[in-house]
């Protein structure tokens, strides 16, 4: 099995395929605090290889967020990579696109690639320190040792290798408690006298040897690693952690979405709808139960997260890709709730709850917040006041407080505009009278409507797809 990491760290992740084009053209989307790191797992799946990854160092705070809204503990900043790409022979030239990808899109650090036989490595070649400089990086797996391993097994051969690179490296500390296959690596011989070599080298050649076993025994699986920095607060000597990560040998053409968020289905929704290019909303349910609930001081603090794996096949349109969601489970901990999907009058899909925990943790029926009739007349209404509206006789019907939520600068002024010298709405759902709106001013806008755990109030957010 797969010891835990010391660092668990929220992840993003969505493999996807470019839609109408040829067969062997294959993309992906990832949103992650490390959009790199799972980037490479994902393109290593869809061709077949292992591809490492070191993080770069990360120590500007622009790089950096807190976990929870008003802690001090600090994880890395969420970032979003969309990639498309001809699935051809040139795996070392794909990666070398996919990094490209990355930093334009304004992610931690410039990466470069190395092959070493059958493994890619990304290594990290600049980042941004602590004053906001761009500055060159040098890898810690650089650095030279020289030890002997004779008559052990991979998983003490790892934790020497670990030892010996701290002792020699001047900068950071390698630490090797990240996640092994623990008891596969203790029953894996290693003899070796290793004399000047970069620790890089050394451990690739262990994957290499690993994964040639896996072959022989004819397991579908890769193994790859990932150096993680782990020293989110200043140290003498940061650390950084070595972890070992499985790639599939199965369905490599798959459709993979793996989402871990504090909502996986309103970012899993999200990116299907830059992936279709289509409006998908979506609807929170109440998160009242406590198990639900980040909670410090006797305060609520925020959610505590939940995971989404779901793969699907490449030739899905946008409803059958939908339909696979709502039936994925959600997990690690005890399901939020049951979502289901709906196509609206605005030629739109709704994602919203059907079933939610309630404060004593029993899954009960939920009925939909925006798919309630709404009828109100006003004179003189601008934008603004129409979707407020909308919130205010949703309030009223449901006695769930429901507002406007922050509305983006670059929708405020078309929204304060007037629309009409007066407006009457007669017993229309409140998603369909929103969406018919909001199509008028610009097709590209969606929403999601979201809980406030620590307010207790629904917050109708708008954005630009």
């Amino acid at each position: 099995m797969f010891r835990n990491l010391t660092f668990i760290f929220i992840s993003f992740l969505m493999v996807s395929y470019s839609f109408g084009q040829a067969d062997s053209s294959l993309g992906l989307e990832v949103y992650d605090c490390r959009p790199m790191a799972e980037a490479v797992i994902a393109l290593g799946e869809q061709l077949q290889c292992a591809i490492t990854y070191e993080d770069p160092p990360l120590e500007f705070a622009g790089d950096l967020r807190p976990i929870f809204p008003g802690t001090a503990t600090l994880a890395p900043r969420h970032g979003r990579i969309s990639f498309s790409y001809q699935k051809t022979g040139d795996t070392l030239g794909i990666i070398t696109q996919l990094l490209a990808r990355h930093s334009a899109a304004g992610n931690a650090g410039d990466f470069t690639v190395i092959q070493t036989g059958d493994i890619y490595n990304v290594i990290p070649i600049r980042y941004t320190n602590k004053a906001g400089k761009a500055v060159e990086h040098h890898s810690i797996l650089d650095t030279r040792i020289s030890i002997s391993l004779q008559d052990t097994n991979l998983q003490y051969a790892m934790g020497a290798i670990c030892k010996a690179v701290s002792k020699a490296n001047t900068q950071f500390q390698l630490s090797g408690g990240g996640r092994t296959p623990l008891n596969a690596f203790m029953q894996t011989p290693y003899s070796r006298e290793i004399v000047d070599e970069t620790a890089r080298n050394v451990i690739n050649e262990i994957l290499a040897l690993f994964n040639q076993s896996l072959k022989d025994r004819e397991v579908p699986v890769l193994l790859t690693w990932q150096l993680r920095f782990g020293s989110l607060v200043p140290t003498d000597k940061p650390i950084y952690g070595l972890d070992f990560r499985r790639i599939s040998l199965q369905s490599s053409d798959s459709m993979k979405m793996r989402v871990a968020a504090k909502r996986p289905m309103a970012k899993a929704v999200q990116l299907l709808e830059k992936r279709f290019g289509t409006i998908i909303t979506y609807e929170d349910p109440p998160y009242t139960c406590p198990s639900d609930l980040w909670i410090s001081e006797g305060r609520v603090k925020g959610l505590v997260g939940w995971l989404i794996n779901m793969d699907w096949d490449k030739t899905y349109s946008v409803e059958e890709v939908l339909e696979s969601l709502m039936q994925t489970r959600i997990g690690p901990r005890d399901v939020p709730a049951v979502f289901a999907v709906e196509k609206t009058a605005a030629n739109r899909f709704h994602v919203y709850p059907v079933v939610a925990k309630d404060a004593d943790a029993n899954l009960v029926p939920r009925i939909s917040i925006m798919n309630r009739d709404v009828s109100f007349n006003i004179q003189n209404i601008d934008g603004l006041t129409f979707v407020e509206s909308i919130c205010s006789k949703l309030s009223y019907l449901t006695k769930e407080k429901v507002v406007l939520g922050p509305v983006p600068e670059n929708l405020l002024e078309t929204l304060r505009k007037e629309i009409s010298p007066s407006v009457s709405i007669a017993d229309q759902k409140a998603r369909d009278c929103l969406g018919q709106f909001l199509g008028k001013i610009n097709a590209d806008i969606s929403w999601q409507l979201l809980f406030n755990p620590t307010l207790e109030q629904y917050e109708l957010m708008l954005y630009n797809k």
